[in-house]
């Protein structure tokens, strides 16, 4: 390492800080927050691999590129 190593000793082990506000918010809440996008989910495009080669085309497509 580049001398780092210690650099969080301080904070390591403190407990993780809990709101007394706002409860802890669910897994499926949380991991919603990290999902696509709505306007590309529900069938706008079906797969992964469809809008990979849609973009693929695009780039290649585009006269803006030199």
């Amino acid at each position: 390492m580049n001398g780092n190593s210690h650099k969080y000793d301080d904070i390591i082990d403190m407990e993780h800080p809990t709101s007394k506000v706002h409860p802890r918010m669910d897994e499926i809440s949380r991991a919603a927050q990290f999902a696509p996008f709505a306007a590309v989910s529900g069938g706008a495009i079906e797969s992964e691999k469809e809008a990979l080669a849609q973009l693929e085309k695009d780039i290649r497509t585009d006269d803006r590129l030199p």
